[in-house]
């Protein structure tokens, strides 16, 4: 971001990108009124339109804004400009507890014992407000180098009288810190959180939590059936704090955090001095020793980045963004003093991409030609033969067909287009806007997607881009006719309150237009509709959870096709009719994808039989693509690492991984899919 022209974002004027999450970037910023630097937190530019999300995303401000406590995160204000979504936060100097143990391993116990005294004064304060944490991990634990502990990340907080608000299945968090009352579907109340707070002083003292398994269920069993094991070298009297701190019983379980600091401060009292801490991995090769006297080494200002969750969510327009800025490769250097040479996030990645200088965009600039990007070759697909005329021409092995989705490899978010064996990536945006939910036309030879709000029709080979919807309101969510010539999206044009409204919180109704940008109408379709045009399947609330129905478009002979105690998101209707693939939270997190989840692409007949896991990975594998004739899925799995584009067979055979690059790819659209 260039410092001679600042970007600004209401009254705020950003400095810097200081680290990114999975669903949000942050900024140094200043605050031109007040006159102070801020952590400014916006919603990232892959979050797709989600109510749920948004509104989670201002349950935290208003919950961690409700509580006065000077070892919870002030926050300073939240609030919309420009289609962004906000919150400005203090500016930390620090590390996450998390941070800390990566780098460092296990922390000394007399050092350990005064942060958790003051985040047990914290959440003891935040229970007396009648609210819970509901997420208490290493992550959300910002230290100082005073020393100065400060409890963040209030996205799941809930009123203690309504802990069931996300649903009646009440779980919540990350499943290494969830209590075993929580997993048993009982309703939480401030002991969950305690519990979560001796799983944080355990991995503290540790330096990994005391149940770990490969899946959110092998998790779950070892908190319901299992002891936590302790290292040879961890007192006698810490032992029995932790024990009562991981009781299964909650009743058995310290009633008050500050009654477990307590008793973990009163170990210092009866045992011999330790100077450093408890070696739990000393007889394995590469084991992590604690660093003494970490409280008073010198750590450079960082800001605070609370831990987003990436979330994978189908369709949905982007909201405009503030586009990243360039950001030094941090030093890691693990030494005893902890020495840091280079500023930090919480939630920053080791080498973070450099992003182009922030432009204006609110006029779409031309596109220049398509860029091929060079890709690892991938593994042959079960794809029918080329023909010889197709092989002759170098096309590719299905008939011409390609999956256009969005990369941020190149530093913010555009349109690629690829072969749909993985070769010949071709980049067809390249600007500093934020493009995405792309959509591939029918034949293949426009891809309509979004940037700032307004719905743009780009040719593939790069030749011609034209907005079609040159209005002033927010469109989003473009697919195409099944004959090819008008494009379907969402708009809440007719709103008239829509310039105060949160996005949320407005009306928005289904347009249709030409390719051309002609012939604007609203449109009596739906989302989703059957080949024939006549059924439609949606997402319907019923039991209190997220499932999968079909009715007709006039609105009648509604039928419900899944029943499962999870959330069933995002179905799609097979091109040949007698399919829907859909996706599976088996960890539900308000009805989105989360990492840590285990989200599945299903196939079901559209009768509601043989339902079938196609995906059946650990991983969050998300947002199911049909290739034209039904005999492909394209989705976007984390298996790897990070989101990439991977397509398999529709009876779930021969997954792989087609996009095999180190920076995020997601929103696939297969022609005619």
């Amino acid at each position: 971001m260039s410092q001679q022209s600042p970007r600004k974002l209401g009254k705020y004027e950003i400095i810097e990108e200081i680290g990114r999450g999975a669903n949000g970037i942050v900024y140094k910023a200043a605050d031109t009124r007040l006159q102070r630097t801020v952590a400014l937190k916006v919603l990232h530019p892959r979050v797709l339109w989600e109510p749920d999300l948004v509104a989670r995303f201002y349950k935290e401000a208003s919950a961690a804004a409700s509580l006065e406590h000077p070892n919870i995160l002030d926050v300073h204000d939240v609030d919309e400009a420009e289609g962004v979504h906000y919150i400005a936060m203090k500016y930390l100097p620090g590390r996450t507890i998390k941070q800390i143990l990566d780098q460092h391993g296990p922390i000394p116990l007399h050092q350990a014992v005064p942060i958790v005294d003051q985040i047990a004064s914290a959440l003891d304060h935040a229970h007396k407000e009648g609210l819970l944490h509901r997420d208490l991990r290493p992550s959300n634990i910002m230290v100082d180098d005073q020393g100065h502990a400060t409890l963040m990340d209030f996205g799941l907080a809930v009123g203690i009288d309504s802990a069931y608000a996300s649903g009646p299945s009440g779980l919540t968090g990350t499943a290494e810190y969830i209590a075993p009352e929580v997993w048993r579907n009982h309703k939480p109340d401030e002991r969950a959180d305690l519990y979560s707070l001796g799983v944080v002083v355990y991995e503290m003292l540790v330096g990994e939590p005391p149940f770990k398994a490969d899946s959110a269920a092998a998790i779950m069993t070892r908190h319901l059936t299992e002891e936590p094991a302790f290292p040879p070298g961890l007192p006698e009297k810490v032992r029995l704090v932790l024990a009562k701190a991981l009781a299964k019983d909650r009743e058995q379980r310290y009633q008050r955090a500050k009654e477990l600091a307590q008793a973990l401060e009163d170990t210092l009292a009866v045992r011999e001095e330790i100077s450093e801490t408890v070696e739990t991995k000393e007889a394995q090769p590469g084991s992590k020793r604690p660093a003494a006297g970490w409280i008073v080494a010198g750590v450079l200002g960082i800001a605070l980045v609370t831990t987003f969750c990436f979330v994978l969510l189908r369709g949905g327009g982007l909201p405009p963004t503030l586009p990243p800025t360039k950001t030094a490769t941090p030093t890691h250097q693990r030494t005893a003093t902890w020495t840091n040479t280079a500023t930090m996030s919480p939630t920053a990645t080791a080498t973070p991409t450099a992003t182009p200088t922030a432009t204006d965009t609110s006029t779409p600039s031309a596109t220049p030609p398509p860029t091929v990007i060079p890709t690892q070759p991938t593994a042959a697909l079960t794809l029918p033969a080329p023909t010889p005329a197709q092989a002759a021409s170098g096309q590719d092995t299905f008939g011409g067909e390609r999956i256009t989705f969005v990369s941020e490899r190149d530093g913010n978010p555009e349109i690629y287009i690829m072969n749909v064996d993985g070769s010949g990536q071709v980049r067809l945006t390249d600007n500093t806007a934020t493009d995405g939910s792309p959509a591939l036309s029918p034949d293949g030879t426009h891809v309509a997607f979004v940037r700032n709000n307004q719905i743009l029709v780009l040719s593939t080979d790069g030749a011609s881009e034209i907005n079609v919807t040159p209005y002033p309101a927010v469109h989003r969510s473009p697919f195409w006719t099944a004959d090819g010539q008008r494009i379907v999206f969402t708009s809440d044009r007719d709103d008239p309150d829509r310039g105060w409204k949160r996005s949320y919180e407005r009306e928005w109704r289904l347009y249709a237009v030409n390719a051309d940008g002609t012939g604007l109408s609203r449109s009596t379709g739906t989302w989703d509709q059957s080949p024939d045009g006549t059924r439609t399947v949606f997402m319907c609330s019923r039991d209190g959870n997220i499932e999968i129905c079909v009715r007709n478009v006039d609105g009648t002979g509604e039928k419900r096709l899944t029943y499962h105690p999870h959330s069933d998101l995002f179905p799609v209707w097979s091109p040949n009719g007698p399919h829907i693939a859909f996706v599976r939270n088996n960890r539900p997190e308000e009805g989105a994808c989360y990492p840590g989840c285990n989200c599945e692409v299903y196939i079901i007949n559209a009768d509601g039989s043989d339902e079938t896991n196609l995906s059946n990975s650990p991983a969050v594998d998300d947002q199911p693509s049909w290739a034209s004739d039904g005999s492909h899925i394209v989705f976007v799995s984390d298996r790897d690492g990070n989101p990439e584009i991977y397509v398999m067979n529709s009876d779930g055979t021969q997954q792989k991984n087609l996009s095999r690059n180190p920076a995020p790819d997601y929103s696939p659209s297969w022609a005619g899919g």
